[in-house]
């Protein structure tokens, strides 16, 4: 049963339908979204992308770039899909006129939030979504009356439960627990009102968390990600692999695949063993030097970009972007 839908999130039904072709990136948030889709809705994982300067890609599955919805990353240009919850608007007039695009999906276009320092104003970056993209898609896919069952007791490698797992996504078990409590319990509390029982369930589970449970829960999960599937970041991040390996996916990324999706109890993701890369060129920018950023966004080559850090010295560098390959992306019958 698809329970009622507000006009605020009526725009998930645009880009959730079934039988979608995507590309997910290359950390835990990128999987688990990518199963939750593949399960629920039938989308097909055609490529990765690790949200900066690569885009790996199965050969001759896409016929034209407009098929694709990309996942976990912003895609500027406004005729190509995405589903992300990073802060892109520049300003309030900005995140309005973005909303309006039925192509672009984020809970920082739902909820208004923008590249503000100014953390008094509630609309401000202080203030963004600080979750990943899957607990995004699991209200999402309640909210249109898919059932959504996750066992929490079921557990990876050390023992550690699916739900940590899905809170280990964009460090949301932390960032409930101590690094932005208010924010987060807003968030949870949004959330909950959009999805359903599992939802729910996942956030009160979460929001109960002590933080030295969160950290020693983020310390054995880095442990795994690092020590037994290769990954070089904390997040789970297998990217490097990928290019170390000529776009070869290798057993290690193939057994931590269907490690997560055997946690969830759902189907792994079907992947091909090799695909083909192209390559942008990743750029960094003050965000408060608005004048670059202006001339930024304006740009015919730009791919993706987002908002970062908008407080403190790491706004020295807190607006990243990434100008298409060269010769763009060809995609072939």
């Amino acid at each position: 049963m698809r329970k009622s839908i507000g006009s605020t999130h009526s725009k998930i039904q645009n880009l959730l339908i079934e039988n979608q072709k995507c590309i997910i990136n290359t950390d835990i948030d990128g999987i688990l979204t990518g199963l939750m889709l593949q399960n629920h809705l039938n989308w097909e994982a055609v490529g990765f992308c690790d949200s900066k300067d690569t885009i790996w890609i199965k050969p001759g599955l896409i016929e034209k770039i407009e098929d694709v919805i990309f996942l976990d990353i912003y895609v500027a240009h406004p005729n190509l899909k995405c589903i992300d919850q990073h802060i892109v608007a520049k300003d309030s007039n900005h995140g309005l006129h973005l909303a309006k695009n039925p192509n672009k999906q984020n809970p920082n276009l739902e909820r208004l939030r923008y590249a503000s320092p100014n953390a008094r104003d509630k609309s401000a970056y202080a203030w963004k979504y600080p979750f990943g993209t899957v607990h995004y898609i699991i209200a999402c896919l309640e909210a249109l009356g898919h059932n959504i069952s996750v066992n929490r007791d079921d557990s990876i490698i050390n023992g550690v439960n699916t739900f940590d797992l899905i809170l280990r996504a964009d460090d949301a078990a932390r960032t409930t627990a101590r690094n932005y409590r208010e924010n987060a319990l807003d968030w949870w509390d949004w959330l909950k009102e959009l999805g359903g029982s599992q939802t729910k369930e996942i956030a009160e589970y979460c929001s109960a968390l002590d933080y030295s449970y969160t950290q020693e829960s983020y310390d054995t999960l880095t442990r795994v990600f690092r020590r037994e599937y290769g990954c070089h970041t904390n997040d789970g991040n297998f990217s490097k692999r990928l290019k170390q390996n000529n776009c070869t996916i290798d057993e290690n990324i193939n057994r931590y695949i269907k490690d997560v999706a055997e946690s969830l109890n759902i189907p792994r993701l079907n992947l091909n063993r090799q695909y083909t890369a192209y390559n942008g060129e990743f750029l960094l920018e003050a965000t408060y030097n608005t004048e670059a950023v202006n001339s930024i966004l304006e740009r015919n080559d730009l791919f993706s970009y987002a908002y970062t850090y908008c407080m403190g010295r790491l706004a020295a560098k807190g607006f990243s972007y990434t100008l298409w390959p060269p010769n763009g992306i060809p995609f072939e019958n």
